[in-house]
């Protein structure tokens, strides 16, 4: 689910209850991506010292895809 950063202070319980479900939640604001809140246990596995990567390869494992409609913008290709 995608929400308005305002909305998402707002609801911020809703917002982590769901993300703890397993299901990643986008946050925008001005309508542009933000941040993506996803569950600790997520979290670990993507940066687990085991899976021999770093944070960036993790983020680029991010379950939002290009069919989501989320535009997210590469910061390395500025």
């Amino acid at each position: 689910m995608t929400w308005a950063l305002q909305d998402a202070k707002n609801r911020f319980s809703a917002v982590a209850e769901t993300a703890a479900k397993g299901q990643p939640q986008v946050v925008t604001r001005h309508g542009h991506p933000l941040v993506v809140v996803i569950s600790y246990e997520t979290y670990r596995e993507k940066i687990s010292p085991d899976t021999k990567r770093n944070i960036a390869e993790a983020f680029m494992d991010c379950p939002v895809s290009i069919d989501s409609g989320v535009e997210v913008e590469n910061p390395f290709e500025r």
